[in-house]
C-alpha cells in the first residue's frame, strides 16, 4: 500500500528547510536547484509544490509570519494585562532579531530582484499581517500598529547595521511611551464641530 503524504504539510517541512538557504544567500543567489539540493529532493518534487523560486519566496513569508504571530500569541494569550503584553511582545521581537533581520533583508533583496514593485504583494500582504495583529493584541488604532511596525522594523535595520549604536530594549520602551501618550491624548479628545480640543 502506498504511503498517503498530506500535501499541506509536506509543502510546509520543504518551506521550513528554505529559511536558513535564503538568509545564508539572499533571494537573487538562490537557485530552485539549490533549495532542492538543501532540502534534499529532486527539482521535479521541488517544481510539484512549487512552480517558480517566487513561490517559494511567497508562500515562505507567509508561512514564517503565521508561525512568528502564533508563537506570540502563545506567550500572550493567558493575560490580561496590556503593560505586561507589550512586555512580552517586545521581549520576543528582542530576543528574535536574527529572525526579523533576516526577514527584512530577504524583503529588500525580493524587491529588488523583480524590478522593484514587480511581485511585491508577498511583502504587502506580510506587513498587512503583522499590522493587523499588532492592533488585535496591543488593543490599538490601525495607524498605531502601522506605526509601532514601521518603528520596530527600523529599529531592526539600525540595529543590524549600527548594533552598538542603540539600546534594543531601551527603544522599545520609548516606542511603548510614544504610543501610550498619543492613545491617551485620543482618549482626551472630544468632537467639537469638526475640531478636536484637548
Amino acid at each position: 500500500m502506498p504511503k498517503i503524504v498530506d500535501r499541506d504539510e509536506y509543502r510546509r517541512e520543504l518551506l521550513k528547510g528554505c529559511f536558513a538557504l535564503f538568509s545564508r544567500k539572499g533571494y537573487a543567489d538562490v537557485t530552485m536547484r539549490e533549495i532542492a539540493r538543501e532540502l534534499n529532493v529532486s527539482t521535479g518534487t521541488l517544481y510539484h509544490y512549487f512552480p517558480t523560486k517566487k513561490d517559494v519566496f511567497e508562500q515562505l513569508f507567509e508561512q514564517e509570519s503565521k508561525l512568528d504571530i502564533a508563537a506570540i500569541l502563545k506567550e500572550i494569550r493567558p493575560l490580561r494585562d496590556q503593560d505586561e503584553i507589550y512586555r512580552r511582545i517586545a521581549a520576543h521581537w528582542e530576543r528574535n532579531r536574527a529572525f526579523y533581520q533576516n526577514i527584512m533583508l530577504l524583503a529588500v533583496d525580493f524587491y529588488r530582484s523583480n524590478g522593484a514593485l514587480a511581485g511585491q504583494e508577498a511583502i504587502v500582504r506580510f506587513s498587512d499581517t503583522y499590522r493587523k495583529a499588532i492592533a488585535a493584541y496591543l488593543n490599538v488604532t490601525p495607524k498605531a500598529a502601522s506605526f509601532i511596525f514601521i518603528t520596530v522594523i527600523g529599529l531592526m535595520y539600525h540595529s543590524l547595521l549600527a548594533p552598538a549604536g542603540v539600546d534594543f530594549g531601551e527603544q522599545l520602551g520609548l516606542l511603548k511611551t510614544v504610543v501610550d501618550a498619543g492613545s491617551s491624548a485620543g482618549r482626551r479628545r472630544k468632537p467639537s464641530g469638526g475640531r478636536a480640543s484637548a
